[in-house]
């Protein structure tokens, strides 16, 4: 009986091994898409490289981010969009948070930091957020 066993024990483990092989060597992967700012406000978090001035950008994910609408603004042109009055969240892999729900045509103070690697303090912004929307930049220079 114990021969019998192993023998169907192996041919599942190599089976598993054949599967997983198969499911590595195939090329397969995920793609992850960033869709592009449409509307509202955008968050981008990059690494800028003091030493290397030439050398791109780098995105930093996971960097919390808030912020709160202070006042509507009716003086500017467009129309107003958005029903949210409050944002909180994180960078994503590209080192992007969208709200494309942030309330437009106001002034918002956002609050983007600290980012734990590379570490860098907490920025705070007060600006205006025209009808197009606004993008706030986070720079953590090294």
């Amino acid at each position: 009986m114990k021969p019998q066993f192993i023998r169907r024990a192996g041919f599942g483990l190599t089976l598993s091994l054949l599967l997983l092989v198969a499911l590595f060597g195939s090329g397969c992967m995920a793609v992850i898409v960033d869709f592009p700012f449409q509307r509202g406000i955008r968050v981008t978090t990059t690494l800028n490289l003091v030493s290397n001035p030439t050398a791109p950008n780098v995105p930093i994910p996971n960097v919390p981010n808030f912020g709160d609408m202070a006042s509507l603004r009716d003086d500017l042109p467009g129309t107003r969009t958005g029903t949210e009055n409050h944002v909180q969240g994180t960078t994503n892999q590209f080192g992007h948070s969208t709200y494309p729900n942030a309330i437009t045509k106001a002034d918002w103070a956002l609050h983007v930091g600290p980012s734990v690697s590379p570490p860098c303090l907490m920025n705070t912004f007060v600006e205006v957020v025209p009808a197009a929307g606004a993008i706030f930049e986070y720079f953590c220079n090294i």
